[in-house]
């Protein structure tokens, strides 16, 4: 996700799956079966109704939803992030912060006079 409207799109999506998600399971519990229908189901050991299956799935959305908006969320910190200034060490050619007197990697020492490149 590289831009703001990207990052904002991901989010959008994440509340419309969520709220997706949420209202299926609340009409799957708000409207409980029938006793007549739940008498003609074949005792299965443990099977899923259709509601409990129902209001599983919606669940799920909605967990998946949520996910989306954290990425999203996540995503928009990293992007707002500041790039640090960097130099290329002439000795190692490793990349240091611009701001280094001396080169982690292989112990160059820099000019001082010399500004850095950003």
């Amino acid at each position: 996700m590289s831009t703001f409207v990207e990052r904002t799109w991901l989010s959008v999506l994440g509340v419309g799956v969520a709220v997706a998600g949420l209202a299926l399971t609340i009409a799957a519990i708000a409207s409980p079966p029938d006793p007549a229908e739940l008498a003609d189901l074949p005792e299965s050991g443990g099977d899923l109704t259709d509601l409990e299956t129902t209001a599983l799935f919606g669940s799920y959305l909605a967990l998946a939803g949520f996910a989306l908006i954290g990425i999203a969320s996540v995503a928009t910190r990293v992007g707002n992030m500041p790039l640090p200034s960097l130099k290329q060490c002439p000795d190692c050619a490793k990349r240091v912060p611009a701001a280094a007197n001396v080169c982690r990697f292989c112990g160059y020492r820099f000019d001082q006079s010399a500004t850095p490149p950003t």
